[in-house]
C-alpha cells in the first residue's frame, strides 16, 4: 500500500465535501475534505478495514470499522461511536434509508446468529430487527427506499484471477415494510446495483465459461429478468464488483436515465452480441430493453461509470 495514497473516494450527495480512504504507515486513514475552505485533508479515522456511506442531506458518514459502528459529522469531523447491542462483523458496507435517514447495519454474533437492523441517528435510538441474514451478507436499499434488495445464502468464495469473489445463492427484495420478500433470484449471484429510477435491479452471474460473467436485469416491479451480455471483466472492473456494495453508492453503473450499463472487458462468444472477443478492454455501454439489448464499444479502457447528470 502506498503511502498517504488515496485508493477509495466518494463525494457527498451535495458534492460539498469528499471523503476518501488513504494508506498510511501500512495501515488505513479516513480523511474528509470541505472543497470551499483551504484547509487540506482533515484526518478523521485511522484502522482498516473501513466501510461507509453519506447520508442523503450531506451531514453525516456513517462507518463500519472492524466491529464497531460510527457515526462522523461532516462540518467539524465530530466522531460517535454507535451503541449496538452486538458487535458487526459479518458484513462490509453499512447503509442510509434516503426515505427518512434511518442507519441501516447488520448486527449480531456467530453463535447466535445476526440480523438487519434500522435506527435513527439521534443518540439514544433503539435499533429495530428487520430481517435475519447470513454471515457476509451484503445489501442496498433501492434510491427511492422503496425497496432492500439482500443476498441470500452464506457465500462461496471464486478465484477469479487476480480477485476472489463471493458468490451468493441469489438475491431476495425486501419491503420495507417487513411484510415478505416480494421477488427473489436464484442463481449464483456476485454483484448487483440499484438503477436510479429504483425500478430495475442489475446483476452479475456466473456462466458455465471459465472467466465470464452474464449480467442480467431484473424488473423489481413483476419479477421478470433477462440476460444482457456476457463478458469477460478487464483487472479494474473486478476489484470493483469485488466490493459492489460500497462502489454502488459513489460509482455508477447505471446511466441517469436508467436505461443503460457502462462496463469494462472484452465482450465473450456467446454473447447478446454474437461478438467476436475483442482484443483489448474497452468501455462497453448495454441498453437494457428486454426485446433488443445491445451494446456499443465506446472505446478502450479499463473502468468506466456515469456522471449522475
Amino acid at each position: 500500500m502506498a503511502h498517504n495514497a488515496p485508493h477509495y473516494a466518494f463525494w457527498s450527495p451535495n458534492g460539498e465535501h469528499l471523503a476518501f480512504i488513504g494508506g498510511m504507515a501500512g495501515d488505513l486513514r479516513l480523511y474528509l475534505d470541505d472543497k470551499e475552505d483551504a484547509v487540506g485533508p482533515r484526518p478523521t479515522m485511522d484502522g482498516g478495514p473501513m466501510w461507509f456511506d453519506w447520508s442523503a442531506d450531506s451531514r453525516y458518514l456513517l462507518v463500519h470499522q472492524g466491529v464497531d459502528h460510527f457515526l462522523i459529522t461532516a462540518e467539524d469531523g465530530t466522531t460517535r461511536r454507535l451503541a449496538i447491542p452486538y458487535d458487526g462483523p459479518g458484513y462490509n458496507v453499512p447503509a442510509w434509508r434516503r426515505s427518512d435517514s434511518a442507519m441501516t447495519f447488520v448486527s449480531g454474533r456467530i453463535s447466535e446468529g445476526y440480523s438487519l437492523y434500522t435506527s435513527g441517528r439521534e443518540a439514544g435510538s433503539e435499533p429495530q430487527p428487520l430481517t435475519e441474514v447470513s454471515g457476509n451478507t451484503a445489501f442496498l436499499w433501492s434510491p427511492d427506499s422503496s425497496a432492500l434488495a439482500i443476498t441470500r445464502g452464506r457465500p462461496r468464495r471464486a478465484f477469479y484471477s487476480p480477485v476472489v469473489l463471493r458468490v451468493y445463492d441469489g438475491v431476495r427484495l425486501f419491503s420495507p415494510d417487513r411484510s415478505a420478500y416480494t421477488v427473489e433470484i436464484e442463481e449464483p449471484t456476485i454483484a448487483f446495483f440499484w438503477s436510479p429510477d429504483s425500478t430495475k435491479l442489475a446483476y452479475l452471474t456466473l456462466t458455465e465459461a471459465p472467466g465470464v460473467l452474464r449480467w442480467n436485469i431484473l424488473n423489481g416491479a413483476d419479477g421478470s429478468r433477462w440476460p444482457l451480455a456476457d463478458f469477460l471483466p478487464s483487472a479494474d472492473q473486478l476489484v470493483m464488483v469485488q466490493f459492489f456494495n460500497q462502489y454502488a453508492h459513489s460509482h455508477s453503473v447505471w446511466s441517469p436515465d436508467s436505461q443503460s450499463l457502462v462496463i469494462a472487458g472484452r465482450t465473450a462468444t456467446g454473447a447478446v452480441s454474437a461478438a467476436s472477443r475483442q482484443p483489448a478492454d474497452q468501455i462497453i455501454v448495454l441498453t437494457t430493453d428486454p426485446t433488443n439489448p445491445t451494446f456499443q464499444v465506446i472505446g478502450d479502457g479499463y473502468l468506466g461509470f456515469w456522471s449522475p447528470r
